[in-house]
C-alpha cells in the first residue's frame, strides 16, 4: 500500500515540475517580443506609405483616364469634321466639273456663233 499513494502523487509532481520549468518571466517575454514589435511597426509604416502611394496612383490613373476619354472625343470630333470637309470637297469638285462642262459647252456655242457671224459678215461684204 505504500507504493500506491506515491504513484498517485507522481503525475501531479511531474505536471507541477513542468509548469515551473516552462514559465517565462515578464521581462524575458518583453525582451523576446520587442524585436518583433519593432519589426511590425516598421512594416505597418511601410504599409501606410504604400497605401498612400496607391491612393495617389489611383487618383492619377483616374485623371489620365478622363484625359484619354477627352482626347478620344476630340479625335472623334476631328474625324467627323474631316469627313464633313471631304464630303463638301467632293460636292464642290462635282459642281466645279459641271461648271467646267457648261463653260466648255458655252465656249463651243460661242465659237459656232462666231463662225456664223463671220460667214454672215463675209456674205454682206461680198454683196
Amino acid at each position: 500500500m505504500g507504493i500506491r499513494p506515491f504513484s498517485r502523487k507522481l503525475p501531479s509532481v511531474i505536471i507541477f515540475a513542468l509548469i515551473l520549468a516552462g514559465c517565462a518571466t515578464k521581462s524575458y517575454v518583453m525582451q523576446q517580443s520587442q524585436p518583433l514589435s519593432d519589426r511590425l511597426t516598421r512594416v505597418e509604416t511601410r504599409m501606410d506609405d504604400l497605401d498612400k502611394r496607391v491612393a495617389e496612383l489611383e487618383t492619377k490613373t483616374g485623371q489620365q483616364d478622363a484625359e484619354i476619354n477627352n482626347l478620344k472625343k476630340e479625335l472623334a470630333d476631328t474625324k467627323n469634321a474631316v469627313n464633313d470637309a471631304v464630303s463638301k470637297a467632293g460636292v464642290s469638285a462635282a459642281a466645279a466639273n459641271d461648271a467646267a462642262k457648261r463653260a466648255e459647252a458655252a465656249e463651243a456655242k460661242c465659237e459656232k456663233t462666231a463662225k456664223k457671224c463671220e460667214k454672215a459678215f463675209e456674205l454682206r461684204q461680198r454683196k
